[in-house]
């Protein structure tokens, strides 16, 4: 099952989001801002962040670089904002984000990536996570990309 993290500090759109990724059949938890995101990344272990990048304090890219340690496999990071620019967009996917969804966002949109993010988990050989469980499968190691 797709583990899944979402970060977002608005209470309502992190819980909508979350009840919404449950009824899909997604394993999911959710934090409101970046330190409570890396606690709960680093005890569920997510294959997937959907991350808001205006977050209070610690911003997503700063969440984004301290998620991926050195060698990582996942998660696979998705950007889902209001900062919306071409360049804001660029930002993000040189910052190694996999996709760029704006606020509002529909809901296709997320299910979509998920979908390609869970295709190609399964299409790697499986490795077991720091926990002992099981993931759905491995990911070779990104480069090292600055924010």
């Amino acid at each position: 099952m797709l583990r899944v993290l979402v970060v977002d500090d608005c209470p309502d759109s992190v819980l909508s989001l979350r009840l919404l990724l449950q009824s899909w059949g997604y394993e999911a938890r959710d934090a409101t801002d970046g330190p409570a995101a890396l606690d709960v990344a680093d005890s569920f272990q997510p294959d997937v962040v959907v991350l808001d990048i205006g977050l209070p304090g610690m911003d997503g890219y700063q969440v984004a670089k301290r998620l991926r340690k050195p060698n990582s496999e996942t998660p696979f990071i998705v950007v889902h904002s209001g900062h919306c620019t071409d360049a804001d967009m660029r930002r993000s996917l040189k910052a190694g984000f996999i996709a760029h969804l704006p606020k509002p966002v529909d809901p296709e949109d997320i299910r979509k990536i998920l979908v390609i993010c869970e295709k190609w988990l399964r299409r790697n050989p499986p490795a077991q996570r720091e926990d002992g469980s099981e993931p759905i499968a491995s990911l070779p190691a990104r480069p090292n990309s600055e924010v």
